[in-house]
């Protein structure tokens, strides 16, 4: 380990996606930038991923478990507890890094006196092959506001890096059921500093039937309701911004009834 690199600690919560999770790890442990530790935290305890962290031989990766909670904010949240970077990067158990990422990202955010960096990233599909040419998350720069009236992630979970300072200044992530833990923490984040991105895919976002998505248009006016109350809560939107995207909502939803609705009509 150089003692130029500052440690960058990854976070990676786990339930029952061993295979997946594999591919994570590696992807992870193959980085270019060495001055790493690895978490890899099972939302209860998980033999079968003990026996695989402790079968890597590598120390830089260490198993944790915490109580069985259904949501990546709480063994997330364990193990930030546990980190002793200087950043902190989050991947999630389904998803691939390229073998630069890191290096990039800490070069960029050191380079820049940046305390929050994302990369672009591509579709994969279970068998970690690529679907379609779509590239997610490609800025060069995020602010709050273009943040707050995206409706949904523009980046993704296993793309941030962030430092420990803002980090800190930002809060942990919000453990909430049924909230989407990584936008509302990326709102708070995003009051303290805009976000840096890569728009090089370094990230593989992986596609599969265990992903957490809404799954109705019911189950995406109830997301969005409890984004907007957490967001209001935490006071990352002024007012303005709040009812912005609040309307934004609504058409969204608008236009994917009407467009349910319509083609009904014209049988």
């Amino acid at each position: 380990m150089s003692v130029c690199q500052p440690l960058v600690s990854v976070i990676v919560p786990t339930y029952k996606r061993l295979p997946f999770l594999i591919q994570a790890v590696r992807s992870i442990l193959d980085q270019r930038y060495s001055a790493l530790e690895l978490f890899v935290i099972a939302d209860g305890h998980d033999q079968d991923v003990a026996d695989f962290v402790s079968g890597l031989s590598d120390t830089r990766a260490t198993y944790l478990s915490c109580q069985h909670a259904g949501r990546p904010a709480v063994p997330r949240n364990f193990g930030i507890a546990q980190a002793r970077g200087d950043y902190i990067a989050f991947c999630d158990d389904d998803d691939v890094w390229h073998i630069e990422k890191l290096q990039k990202q800490i070069n960029l955010m050191q380079t820049k006196r940046s305390g929050f960096s994302i990369t672009a990233a591509t579709n994969i599909d279970q068998n970690g092959e690529r679907i379609g040419e779509y590239i997610l998350g490609s800025f060069e720069r995020m602010s709050k506001t273009r943040y707050l009236l995206s409706l949904g992630a523009m980046f993704i979970n296993s793309s941030m890096v962030v430092s420990r300072e803002i980090l800190e200044r930002a809060g942990p992530l919000d453990e909430a059921p049924g909230l989407p833990e990584d936008y509302e923490f990326c709102s708070r984040v995003l009051v303290h500093t805009e976000a840096l991105g890569i728009t090089e895919p370094l990230v593989g976002y992986r596609w599969h039937p265990g992903s957490i998505q809404p799954k109705s248009l019911s189950d995406y006016l109830r997301w969005q309701g409890r984004l907007q109350s957490a967001i209001k809560a935490n006071g990352s939107a002024p007012t303005w911004v709040w009812l912005l995207r609040y309307l934004r909502v609504l058409f969204k939803a608008l236009r994917v009834f009407l467009g349910r609705l319509l083609p009904q009509r014209s049988t």
